[in-house]
């Protein structure tokens, strides 16, 4: 699994959810990293007209809401990848 950690604590904040499973969507989760701003105002807009988390859901998947709610709690901090190996990834 894949996590966000925000590199401007120390130590760093991990995400409790995954953004993703395998190494392989590395570049969709950088480009969300990337394209953060569109993601939250996205989420926000989204998030007025289905509040459920269900709805959410069904409209992000897991691991994109999982991805755009830590984006949104650190909207301006430096991201990088952690994978359960304790391997690091660059988030950019």
């Amino acid at each position: 699994m894949l996590y966000l950690e925000c590199q401007e604590h120390d130590p760093p904040i991990r995400a409790s959810k995954p953004s993703g499973r395998t190494v392989y969507e590395l570049p969709k989760i950088r480009a969300m990293v990337a394209q953060r701003e569109y993601w939250i105002a996205e989420y926000e807009a989204t998030h007025r007209e289905a509040p459920s988390a269900v709805e959410l859901e069904r409209f992000f998947g897991q691991y994109d809401l999982n991805t755009v709610v830590f984006l949104q709690a650190h909207p301006r901090c430096r991201i990088r990848l952690a994978d359960n190996e304790g391997n690091h990834y660059d988030g950019s």
